[in-house]
């Protein structure tokens, strides 16, 4: 999706606890709330991202999420339009064909579970816990010549049977897409876009209650470029507690990736890695590992991950700055 013109915030006085509102002298915006997000791109907040609530020609109020928002006078800031489910996957074009690999989705041909095809499952951004289920699952369903005829579209699994096309993503989590078997071959995704060389600020939440109250951070790169450990600008920072030795009790933040090429639903982490303080140098190492460094090891382009985070007595946030290694 293509970013207005970076544009200078005059001024940010607080509307209320969860909101801002951003004022820029002579603008003339176009209608954002709702659909909009603000990313910051100078400036003390640089890199972070708020949903737009509302806006005129001159204002844009801005959704906190629970952040507190530096001084911006003078700094910029784009804005871009959420994708959403109809727009990334356009049901109009999608194929009915379980054998055909030229589109991402199969229809399904009714909406009960049985005679549904593929699938795209909402990663769960909002419980405290681990090994969490998707907080919502859609389905395309096939459109019905008639009379009256309806279009193919985008449905909630459990919902009130509505169009839900418009469901909007984030860009700094990920979805998985489920075959069911009824879909015999493996399809093709390919997503076109601009290049976002700016850094990107990802908040991480942690859990109340203790050491041992870990959290679950489904989290994804916006970098169109395979990316190692070690160039993740994540190690040896406040977003990242480090683990003083390798054993699993002594083990603080963990970093778990998903085997995409190896068929099966909810499937556990293929692999796990921590930060080791206490070794020399410090490095990243792998849970079952040889005990070699592994910071050359890639998450690679567009592949979802899970941060898990270490418990704290009263439930935090952190926020990681992911910056652009081209």
């Amino acid at each position: 999706l293509t970013a207005s013109p970076l544009i200078g915030p005059s001024a940010t006085p607080p509307l209320t606890a969860s909101q801002a509102l951003l004022t820029v002298s002579g603008a003339a915006f176009g209608a954002y709330g709702g659909t909009c997000y603000v990313k910051f791109t100078s400036g003390p907040n640089s890199g972070a991202i708020f949903a737009i609530d509302a806006n005129d020609a001159t204002t844009i109020t801005i959704d906190l999420n629970g952040a507190a928002l530096s001084a911006v006078s003078g700094n910029t800031f784009s804005v871009t339009k959420f994708w959403t489910l109809a727009e990334l996957f356009n049901p109009a074009v999608s194929t009915n064909d379980p054998t055909t690999t030229g589109n991402a989705i199969v229809l399904s041909n009714n909406a009960s579970g049985g005679n549904r095809r593929t699938e795209v499952l909402f990663s769960d951004l909002n419980t405290a816990d681990v090994d969490l289920a998707a907080s919502a699952t859609y389905f395309i369903l096939k459109g019905v010549v008639g009379p009256p005829a309806t279009p193919n579209q985008w449905r909630q699994q459990g919902g009130d049977g509505s169009d839900a096309g418009g469901v909007q993503l984030w860009p700094d989590t990920y979805f998985t897409i489920r075959h069911r078997a009824t879909v015999t071959s493996n399809t093709t995704f390919t997503c076109n876009g601009e290049v976002d060389a700016t850094n990107t600020i990802i908040p991480l939440f942690t859990r109340a209650g203790g050491i041992n109250e870990k959290r679950d951070n489904p989290r994804l790169m916006t970098r169109p470029v395979d990316v190692t450990l070690d160039n993740l600008n994540l190690a040896q920072t406040p977003a990242f507690i480090t683990s003083s030795t390798a054993s699993g009790g002594n083990r603080r933040d963990e970093l778990m990736v998903f085997d995409n090429a190896t068929a099966g639903n909810d499937k556990s982490a293929f692999k796990t890695y921590y930060f080791l303080g206490n070794s020399t140098p410090p490095q990243w190492r792998l849970q079952g590992g040889d005990g070699s460094n592994v910071g050359s090891h890639v998450i690679s382009a567009g592949q979802g991950f899970v941060i898990r985070k270490y418990g704290t007595a009263t439930g935090e946030t952190v926020f990681w700055n992911n910056t652009s290694a081209y």
